[in-house]
């Protein structure tokens, strides 16, 4: 049913990385495999233009090399794949995912902020464009208060 399972992940928020066990879990109970979206945002030239050439590559790699620790450390096996590509969330995780075939988008969600509002979130877009299920889980749902 979901052979194809794709989680979109931030790896610079918190409630991204702590839904990863859930999107392992639902992969494996499907016998599907999983793939981790990194996506990151165009810089603006007026930053790019003091960085190293390489930069780009670097972040790229250093951004595989964390998620790629992160899988190890969550036990989610070597058949997990990592992707990391530039653009608009919204617009990246549902580019990949019809290019890709995707059965399942998992995507973790946090509390709105003001932007969230006034623009729509990832997952708000996400869940409204595709054209494959969405699973959305809320950060701290699971969690006993």
């Amino acid at each position: 049913m979901f052979k194809k399972v794709l989680f979109p992940v931030d790896i610079d928020q918190d409630s991204s990385l702590a839904a990863l066990p859930d999107a392992g879990d639902i992969a494996r109970r499907f016998d599907g495999n999983l793939t981790l979206l990194n996506v990151q945002a165009p810089m603006p030239s007026m930053v790019s233009a003091y960085l190293p050439d390489d930069y780009p590559q670097e972040s790229v790699q250093m951004i595989k090399d964390r998620l790629k620790s992160v899988i190890d450390e969550n036990k989610l096996g070597a058949g997990t794949e990592v992707v990391v590509r530039h653009g608009s969330p919204h617009h990246a995780i549902l580019e990949y995912a019809e290019a890709e075939d995707i059965d399942l988008i998992i995507i973790a969600s946090h509390n709105p902020g003001l932007v969230d509002y006034l623009l729509g979130s990832t997952a708000g877009q996400v869940v409204r464009h595709a054209q494959c299920s969405v699973l959305v889980l809320r950060s701290g749902s699971s969690e006993a208060s």
